[in-house]
């Protein structure tokens, strides 16, 4: 069949496949959620603009012409390469597509300052980067990278290590603080939930009375922020307090520490692919988990 006409719109051409594959007009429509009528007059449409009959009756039944069964097979074989080409390039965004939902102090006091270096090392990646305060279910998310927080098991992967809590606090609020009768003088920041005064100066066996004004909040960064503008003494976990720490923001106060018992962990939900994208960040992510420590000292009392 030569035609030297217009062009025919691309979906009249989809519709002409599916109605010359099942020569069922009905079946075609099924498939394509369309009305019976519609794909008809999708037909007589591209008939009319070749200015060929693609289709004849049989009695009941529907055949193709010669110039029908030619177009089909061409048109078949074309939305297939068309097909396979949306399917390379869909493939190919999904394998640079990386997306992370991490713990919100993660995120701001570790991750985003280290982002940089891994984002510029691979341009190709687009990062999809949430946040949230509590752990959630992975499947629940449909994130490929989880990053949670909270008391773990052996077998959970850690990021960057076991930790240690610390005591930290602005220079002026730290050099008060010699011996444990001190620690009465300032005030407590803690977070609701996690590593506690209670619990981190019962590794010490220490229990003050009375108990020193305690400020809470359900996140970190509050409680860092606090400690930052010299509101009292906070407790953190030392790979979200290490910059803080080396631009003199922050010091530990009497190198007060002790092993934590809440940690960064690391989920990769097993339904999920592991694209390209992916693999490099988690190759990226454990980089940082050897030779990471704080060198514990006690508080005299």
């Amino acid at each position: 069949m030569i035609f030297t006409g217009p062009e025919p719109p691309l979906h009249l051409l989809r519709t002409f496949e599916a109605a010359a594959r099942h020569t069922n007009f009905t079946r075609a429509a099924e498939e394509l959620s369309v009305s019976q009528p519609a794909v008809s007059q999708q037909v007589r449409l591209l008939e009319r603009i070749l200015g060929r009959d693609l289709f004849e009756r049989v009695g009941p039944s529907l055949r193709l012409t010669n110039d029908g069964r030619e177009l089909a097979t061409s048109v078949a074989d074309g939305l297939a390469q068309i097909e396979r080409g949306l399917g390379l390039i869909r493939t190919r965004s999904q394998d640079h597509c990386l997306e992370v939902r991490a713990n919100s102090t993660f995120v701001t006091r570790w991750l985003l300052p280290r982002l940089p270096s891994f984002l510029t090392e691979h341009p190709e990646i687009e990062l999809d980067l949430t946040t949230s305060y509590w752990a959630e279910q992975p499947l629940s998310t449909g994130a490929s990278v989880h990053i949670d927080f909270g008391a773990v098991s052996e077998e959970v992967e850690l990021v960057v290590g076991r930790q240690r809590v610390l005591a930290v606090a602005r220079a002026d609020v730290a050099a008060r603080v010699n011996t444990a009768s001190d620690l009465a003088r300032v005030t407590f920041l803690e977070v609701v939930g996690g590593d506690g005064w209670r619990e981190f100066l019962a590794g010490y066996e220490m229990e003050l009375n009375p108990w020193p004004h305690t400020h809470r909040s359900m996140t970190y960064l509050h409680t860092l922020d606090l400690a930052r503008t010299g509101q009292g003494v906070a407790l953190a976990h030392e790979m979200i307090v290490e910059d803080l720490l080396e631009s003199g923001e922050l010091t530990t106060v009497a190198n007060l520490s002790q092993p934590s018992r809440e940690h960064y962990y690391l989920v990769t939900p097993p339904t999920r692919r592991i694209n390209s994208a992916v693999a490099a960040f988690l190759d990226w992510l454990r980089s940082f988990s050897s030779g990471h420590s704080v060198m514990a000292t006690g508080l005299s009392q």
